[in-house]
């Protein structure tokens, strides 16, 4: 009777134990799957942001080099208007030195003619008589507005020029501020666009940081679960020997069976 209830009580044991393993096993199986699912999604969810951290740093690197070159160009404008300011400047120096001439010239003329007005009025009828004398004045006359003539050409052709260059000066000076005025606009715009590249730089980092906690923890779980698991799979040496006695049998049974089933089909046969 003893040996009765403890066979019965075994296979009580023996079922609820298999239920408990089978249902553990389920559970086991649904959990690991949570895990892969989770740290796969949090996977791509990195990989994803570390994609996009790299894009925004490349736009990052691609604005500041062109933010670069327009201030370098602006620099350059700069400088260009400096020296043209620096040329207008020396031109018109040089202007009113050539009309400071040009007028002592024409002043210089009328205080001639003035002194050769008050000689004729003083002198003898004689003296205006001399024929060589008076072609000697008329030649030296001659020659005198011949050359100031001369000199009122050359100072007329400098002024002329100077006024030439100045207006090529101040097109050319136009031509820059209209350059510096629109490089001024786009650098705005790229200050602007690079703003936004910041925000979008930190948001992401924000994000990735957050992500990779997220995943670091549920890597750690997984990790501290699996050790848990694993301390509790250590059999002892006396279970070790039964389950593997209790499996050597069984496999010895299935192949003897086995070979019953071919040996009674080949008979048949």
């Amino acid at each position: 009777m003893e040996i009765e209830n403890r066979s019965f009580n075994i296979g009580q044991e023996n079922k609820i134990a298999s239920d408990k393993a089978t249902a553990l096993l389920k559970e086991f199986e649904f959990l690991g799957n949570t895990f892969k699912k989770s740290l796969s999604f949090k996977e791509k969810v990195r990989s994803s942001l570390d994609g996009q951290l790299a894009d925004f740093k490349n736009q990052k690197k691609d604005n500041d080099h062109r933010l670069e070159t327009l201030e370098s160009n602006i620099r350059i404008y700069e400088e260009n208007l400096q020296k043209i300011s620096l040329n207008v400047d020396e031109l018109n120096q040089k202007e009113c030195l050539i009309k400071k001439r040009y007028e002592g010239l024409l002043k210089g003329s009328l205080e001639q003619d003035a002194v050769v007005g008050d000689a004729e009025s003083v002198e003898e009828p004689e003296a205006i008589a001399d024929a060589s004398t008076l072609e000697s004045l008329i030649q030296k006359r001659r020659n005198f507005l011949d050359n100031l003539n001369e000199n009122f050409k050359r100072l007329d052709a400098e002024l002329m020029t100077i006024a030439k260059l100045r207006k090529e000066i101040l097109v050319a000076r136009d031509g820059i501020l209209d350059k510096k005025e629109s490089a001024f606009q786009k650098k705005q715009k790229i200050e602007e666009h690079g703003s936004k590249i910041r925000e979008g730089l930190q948001r992401v980092s924000s994000e990735l940081e957050k992500s990779i906690q997220e995943e670091k923890i549920i890597t750690d779980g997984l990790i501290a679960l699996l050790i848990r698991i694993e301390k509790c799979m250590e059999l002892s040496a006396e279970t070790d020997r039964a389950l593997f006695s209790a499996l050597t049998l069984a496999e010895s049974k299935a192949c003897f069976e086995t070979a019953d089933k071919a040996l009674i089909s080949e008979n048949a046969s």
